[in-house]
Order: C-alpha cells, then structure tokens, then sequence
C-alpha cells in the first residue's frame, strides 16, 4: 500500500509531528537554562534568546495551523524536510554564536538525528544527517575552533548518523512488512478484509471528488463447505487460491480483489456502475463454473454513499440470489472436484 493511503502510517506521521513539537519545546527550555546561567560571562546571550522566540514561534504556528494535515498530502516529506532544515539552521547559529564546535549547544544536534531516525523514512534521515554534519563542520570552522575538537565532535555525529539512518532503514522495512501482512490474506495472497476496507475508504474518497462511480462485487461460493467435508482441508484451500487467481486475471490494475472471510470474496472496480458490473460478473461466473458455482452481489457508489452501505446492498442481493438458486443447484463442488482432478475418488 502507498504510504500516503496508509491509514496507520499517516496516524504515526501526525503522532510524529506533535513529539517534535514536545521536543522543541523541552530543548528551548533547556536552551533558555544554559543562556540564563551563562548571561554576564558569555556574548551573544540576546541573540540567542532571539533565536529561541523564533523556535518557540515556529511550535505556536504548527499548532494554530494544525500541521499535522499536511502529512496526508502529497508535501508530507517536504514539509519534513523543510521543518528539520530550519532546526538544523537554527542550531548551527546557535553553535556559531557560543564558540564553535565545543559549545554545549552543538549536542541538540543528536536528538534531532534520533528523532529522524524514529520518524522519518529513510532519505529524510539521511539528510537530517548530513545537514547536522555539515552545521558541525561550519560552526567549528567559521569560529576558528580547534581542529581536534571539530573533528571530535563531528565525528560523533557521523557515527550518530549512520546508526540513526540504519535504524530508519529497518524501522522502514519491518513498517512495511507488518503493513503488508496485517491487510493480506495468509493462504490466497489478496486483501482480507482490513486491506480491502481500507482500500475501499480509499477508493470511495476519490469518487467523491471526482464524481466517478465504483462498483463493489461480492462472490460466495456454493457448497463450499462439503468440498472440505468430502476431499479435505487442503483442497478447499487449493480451490480458494484458484478462485483468487480467476478473480485476479479479469482485473484492470486499479481494480483491487479481497477475501473477507471463508469462500466469501470481494472485488472493487473504480470506475464502474452497476450495470458495466454485470458483464464482469457473469464472465466471472462462467470462469468459476469450471470448478464451483457462485453467488454474486453488485452494489455502486453513488446510490449507495459509503463503504458499509455497499457492503449492506451487495451482500443482500447476494443472499437474494444463494436462496434462488438453493433449492434448485445440484452440488456443484463435488461434480467440479472431481472433474478437475481425475484421481479423485
């Protein structure tokens, strides 16, 4: 899943933003201490109260503009970006402004190279990273401060930095894994029933905007239960797969396929109302007949407004159509197994 559809991903992003602000606001404090204690034996105390009002400032803008709307957009990682740069600026001044390289202030440098690590993906921690060392470097430099000391304090940095970009690296990774398998089905490979649903919210959001329709299929196979009782665990969940794979090789790229549970499975089509729906089905419902047969549910936004309307409407013209037809079908799954497999007894 796109990391900007990804609903617990953009609540983590939101949550990151309101920990950044805490953190600023307790390194200004503590900032704020060092100032005062060290006002009549230092320079440069106002200019460093100054610089303090502008980062005190930059947390009230965030809050009064509710920042954190800005992760679900297209800007996110800009907003990031730009947010740990003006930091980055902010502390190397600071550094300038008490002596260099051995001014205490260069330390804020490390939590903002851990908060990269916990918050960011990892090309933003690495130019959190290189910004740090660079801010380093510059203020040893431009105060004249001893070689040693720079290259000492950098030199943290830069071990600091690569251990937060790994850390970035794996965090990153291990989000993505348990995204992945916390929305997709374990046996077929599809959605289940989270990932479809989110998927849906997703999709719907869209139309809205747009205007377009969107049609949610739902296929329940017919007696599904007796290929389980008669031929066993793992045919039944071999024919799921198939059914999966059927599914999926009638799909365009933007349409999505879940499993919501048992032999019930979904599809949602951008772009579709009911009645372009029908041929899809009934293809569908032909492929399907070379193994089981199926019922089938049709429900489209706009008549129906939200995820769980769809769902409603699908699913009750779906058991309209398993009662149709009980009475009538033979056992289809059994005549299908055993057609398809000629081994089997």
């Amino acid at each position: 899943m796109d990391d900007h559809k990804d609903p617990g991903y953009l609540r983590f992003r939101q949550g990151s933003v309101k920990l950044g602000c805490l953190t600023t606001l307790a390194a200004s404090v503590m900032v704020a201490a060092y100032a005062a204690g060290t006002w009549g034996d230092r320079p440069h105390r106002g200019a460093i109260a100054a610089l303090l009002v502008v980062a005190l400032l930059s947390i009230v803008l965030m809050v009064a503009f509710r920042a954190e709307r800005v992760v679900a957009t297209r800007w996110c990682d800009v907003f990031f970006a730009g947010w740990s740069t003006s930091y980055v600026v902010i502390i190397t001044v600071f550094a300038l402004l008490d002596g260099g390289s051995a001014s205490p202030l260069t330390l804020i440098f490390f939590p903002v190279l851990v908060f990269a690590a916990l918050c960011y993906p990892l090309p933003l921690a690495v130019w959190v990273g290189v910004g740090s060392l660079t801010g380093a470097i510059v203020a040893g430099v431009a105060t004249g401060s001893h070689a040693d000391v720079t290259v000492f304090v950098t030199g943290c940095l830069a071990l600091t930095a690569i251990m937060c970009a790994w850390q970035a690296h794996t965090l990153e990774r291990q989000r993505r894994d348990l995204a992945r398998a916390s929305r997709t089905d374990h046996l077929t490979g599809c959605l289940n029933r989270r990932g479809f649903h989110e998927h849906t919210q997703t999709e719907l959001a869209r139309a809205f905007r747009s205007g377009e329709p969107v049609a949610l299929v739902l296929v329940d196979l017919d007696g599904f239960k007796a290929v389980n009782d008669v031929h066993g665990h793992a045919a039944g969940d071999e024919l799921l797969c198939w059914v999966v794979d059927q599914l999926r090789a009638g799909l365009r790229p933007s349409d999505a396929a879940g499993r919501l549970g048992g032999d019930e499975f979904a599809m949602l089509l951008p772009g579709i109302d009911i009645a372009a729906a029908r041929p899809v089905v009934e293809r569908l419902r032909t492929v399907l007949a070379e193994r089981t047969s199926a019922s089938f549910g049709i429900a489209a936004h706009p008549d129906q407004a939200d995820a769980e309307a769809l769902l409603a409407h699908a699913d009750a013209e779906l058991y309209r159509e398993k009662r149709r037809g009980a009475s009538a079908a033979p056992d289809l799954s059994r005549v299908r197994l055993e057609q398809a497999d000629p081994h089997w007894r």
